[in-house]
């Protein structure tokens, strides 16, 4: 019976310190697992840089208002409305476009909601503008005082920004209540665009007129959700 014995004297010739140690690292080991499977791992922080398409949650105010499609918020950052374009200084209802904008959203709370690109080319921030659940956009092309301004891929709300610039117009709201342009014969459009423009317009002068689409009256490219060119300013 030699395996006894020799197990015996193994047994025998273990250092007891090094047992011990043996033991502590044991249970050494066996704290660091359960700490590791019980501690909570940290949360991902939630995006709401501009990039985010989905709307602002932290508290905003519009804290200057430079015109009637442009603001500077409570944060800093300047804003340019989405789907939309006021007249430009000087032209017929610019006054009103920016007396509107003071008198509804002028240090009120608000919140954005952003399109495809959140940032121009002049560093400002493209957004719809809400007030509680209410779209601003809307509201200004609804009251008259703005133009519908439409980009490929930019048109997330297109159907209801067209409806309201189109109640505008039957109802001779605003810029709607001036005399329309010379008219043309027809007017023309590129496939992918949302412009229209005169026949013989510089900005198409390279497009085939084949592919292009043409309206004959005015009315009709503007009831598809079509701008006037801004060049040729049919």
């Amino acid at each position: 019976m030699p395996c006894p014995v020799v197990i015996d004297k193994i047994a025998m010739n273990i250092n007891p310190k090094r047992t011990l140690l043996l033991s502590g690292g044991v249970l050494l080991l066996a704290a660091s697992i359960y700490i590791g499977l019980t501690e909570k791992k940290p949360l991902h922080p939630i995006d709401m840089s501009p990039d985010s398409s989905t709307a602002q949650s932290s508290p905003l105010s519009v804290d200057s208002i430079i015109d009637g499609d442009t603001f500077i918020l409570s944060d800093g950052r300047h804003v340019r409305l989405l789907g939309i374009d006021t007249p430009e200084i000087g032209e017929p209802y610019s006054d009103s476009a920016k007396i509107f904008a003071n008198s509804n959203v002028y240090k009120m709370p608000v919140s954005l909601e952003f399109g495809q690109d959140s940032i121009d080319s002049y560093g400002r921030t493209l957004a719809y503008l809400y007030i509680d659940s209410l779209c601003y956009n809307e509201l200004v092309l609804r009251r008259g005082f703005a133009t519908l301004y439409l980009f490929t891929g930019i048109n997330r709300h297109a159907s209801k920004l067209i409806a309201a610039q189109n109640d505008a117009r039957r109802a001779k709201r605003g810029i709607w209540s001036l005399p329309s342009p010379a008219p043309e014969d027809y007017y023309v459009a590129a496939r992918d665009s949302y412009r229209f423009h005169r026949p013989l317009c510089p900005s198409i002068k390279n497009i085939n007129l084949k592919n292009a689409r043409r309206f004959k009256t005015r009315d009709e490219a503007l009831d598809l959700g079509l701008s006037p060119c801004r060049n040729c300013r049919p």
